[in-house]
């Protein structure tokens, strides 16, 4: 995330998404995969996060509602025929900082963040000059 001028992440908020529809089915399908009387395969499951496409932002939306779409339905609507889910929040937020960081306040952030690293990194370097006493 540095190359993008991102420092730090704050979480001010996290979202469970609770469908009982969605759920059930992720059971039914879970059923078939696995064997339920050993607990263990609880250890197994992971969450994955979905980020949301700049370009079809309400997306996100539906997929909550009705689950994801078929890759034919994807494929008509010009979205990529693939769903992305990740274990990671810089990696599920990529695209919508790459689509933020094209637009015109995008740049704006960038030079900034370039400055403030590049003082930064002055900064710093006089400390050490200072501290070895070479001034």
């Amino acid at each position: 995330m540095k190359l993008f001028g991102i420092i730090g992440i704050n979480v001010t908020r996290v979202t469970r998404i609770h469908n009982r529809f969605l759920r059930n089915r992720f059971e039914e399908k879970l059923e078939q995969l696995v064997d339920l009387t050993d607990n263990q395969y609880r250890r197994s499951l992971e969450y994955l996060f979905y980020g949301v496409n700049p370009s079809a932002p309400n997306e996100i939306f539906k997929a909550m509602e009705e689950g994801f779409r078929s890759p034919n339905e994807y494929a008509e609507t010009g979205l990529p025929h693939y769903v992305s889910l990740v274990n990671s929040v810089s990696s599920a937020e990529t695209s919508r900082i790459n689509s933020f960081l094209k637009g015109d306040d995008g740049n704006a952030q960038i030079r900034a963040a370039a400055k403030a690293q590049r003082a930064s990194d002055i900064r710093m370097n006089q400390e050490l000059a200072i501290e070895k006493g070479l001034v």
